[in-house]
């Protein structure tokens, strides 16, 4: 799963289409850091929002969109928004266009539930498209939605969301961090993240799994009573949802083990202060958040709804108990077994 389309690119003219943080998810973290990457290499690099406001407004996005492809005069477009609805007008747009400006396409899709969601027509003129187009489906559950909707790609990639965070930056990104969850980390043990870019709520289930973290901290209080639970939740977009979540946490007695991390901060330096990450959804893609987790070497607990990294610890989804299980298997033999033999290590050595 290698290959890395904005890889042995250099000296050119780039537009790359999509959404950049905040607000902070995995597709937005992603183009920041392939923006950063390309820049590196010496590329000119020109960023376009997908979700402008504008969009609303025909004949203003299509000027935006025309300006941008006249002032870059770009040799590549990478397109990374197929979450859109209206996705198919701008890979319109673009490929009209190449045919003037002699420019490449390159689809990075992002998204494994979107192609489900299409009808007959629009998957009718996306299918034609992407014969002309070079498709980077991010993770085998995207690769998967291709070939149960019968898109047809001549050239694709299978490849990782997933770019190492510039370490040099966590100081800095925590001190956007609200003090309370700094007293919060340090009166809890042990320490479990999770994140959502927002609360997604399909056929009235929780994608995320936020009410199965509630719930498993609820059990596992019983054994852990100062376990804590940071959920960074980047949009809080479902305020109804949220005060069910802080009603049911008070239900189960865990409001005090849990706190909310909101309003779109980076996640990932907090990776070194915790003791598990879980990724308890009911669907997934390829998940950046578990591949930092395992690049700061914490263990991960995540549903089986998708294949999962090497390493990662998981459980059938929708399975409450046995998530318990396992997280409680992984608290022991990870965090507190490898404790253990920290201070053995340590007592023997005097």
């Amino acid at each position: 799963m290698k290959d890395r389309y904005f890889e042995r690119i250099s000296r050119k003219s780039i537009i790359v289409c999509g959404i950049y943080p905040p607000p902070y998810g995995g597709v937005s973290v992603h183009i920041q850091r392939v923006i950063d990457a390309l820049c590196l290499a010496h590329n000119k690099v020109l960023f376009f929002n997908a979700e402008q406001t504008s969009r609303f407004f025909f004949p203003v996005y299509c000027a935006r969109l025309l300006f941008a492809l006249f002032k870059q005069r770009p040799s590549l477009i990478h397109f990374h928004a197929t979450y859109l609805r209206t996705m198919l007008f701008d890979l319109l747009f673009f490929h009209f266009f190449s045919y003037l400006l002699r420019y490449e396409v390159v689809i990075i899709d992002h998204d494994c539930r979107h192609l489900y969601t299409r009808g007959a027509f629009a998957k009718w003129v996306y299918n034609r498209l992407v014969m002309h187009m070079k498709v980077v489906m991010i993770g085998q559950s995207v690769a998967q939605s291709y070939v149960d909707n019968a898109i047809a790609t001549k050239k694709y990639s299978i490849e990782s969301a997933f770019l190492p965070p510039a370490l040099h930056r966590a100081p800095s990104i925590k001190t956007t961090y609200p003090s309370s969850l700094f007293l919060f980390l340090k009166e809890q043990t042990p320490l479990i993240l999770m994140n959502a870019a927002h609360v997604m709520i399909q056929n009235s289930k929780d994608i995320y799994g936020l009410d199965t973290a509630v719930e498993m901290i609820a059990q596992l209080k019983k054994q852990y009573p100062d376990i804590g639970l940071v959920i960074a939740l980047a949009h809080a977009n479902n305020a109804s949802y949220m005060e069910e979540l802080y009603k049911k946490m008070q239900a189960l007695d865990c409001a005090e083990q849990i706190y909310i991390l909101q309003n779109q901060k980076e996640l990932w330096p907090l990776y070194t202060h915790m003791d598990l990450f879980i990724r308890p959804t009911l669907s997934d893609g390829m998940s950046i958040s578990i591949d930092e987790a395992l690049y700061f070497n914490l263990p991960v607990v995540a549903s089986d709804v998708v294949d999962r990294a090497m390493g990662v610890y998981v459980y059938p989804v929708k399975n409450l108990k046995k998530c318990v299980e396992v997280v409680e298997c992984v608290l022991q033999e990870k965090v507190y077994g490898a404790k253990l033999k920290r201070n053995n290590m340590y007592q023997k050595s005097h």
